[in-house]
């Protein structure tokens, strides 16, 4: 399956192989979050959906959701994170990379979020 991020409508779309739509996936804050770049764990089939949420402040939050394959909202990754903008997950082991453009590092997690596996600085010039 190919999933698609719709910025504009909202939502996930999904698509097979041959890149025919099967379904949309709609979330359940539609309007208060817009959905950006995504990974889907292999295993799991959840899926990680980087969303910036509008602040008054002027700077919109940035997070990341973690999805059932269904869409169903499980549970927010990254305490601590200030700013996450991409994120893959790890074919093997689950892992999940968030890249933080606020704290300038990669930081890795376990597929539940539970444990930081590890974490490194970048230079993002």
């Amino acid at each position: 399956k190919i999933l698609v991020s719709d910025w504009t409508k909202q939502l996930i779309q999904v698509f097979d192989e041959n890149g025919g739509f099967v379904r949309s996936i709609h979330l359940n804050d539609r309007g208060k979050v817009s959905p950006g770049r995504l990974a889907v764990d292999s295993k799991s089939r959840r899926i990680y959906l980087q969303c910036t949420v509008p602040c008054n402040t002027g700077r919109d939050k940035k997070i990341i959701k973690v999805l059932s394959e269904q869409g169903r909202h499980l549970f927010q990754l990254g305490s601590g994170l200030r700013r996450p903008h991409g994120v893959a997950c790890h074919s093997q082991t689950g892992n999940v990379a968030i890249l933080d453009t606020d704290l300038r590092m990669v930081v890795t997690l376990s597929r539940d979020g539970e444990r930081q596996m590890k974490s490194f600085g970048c230079n993002l010039e």
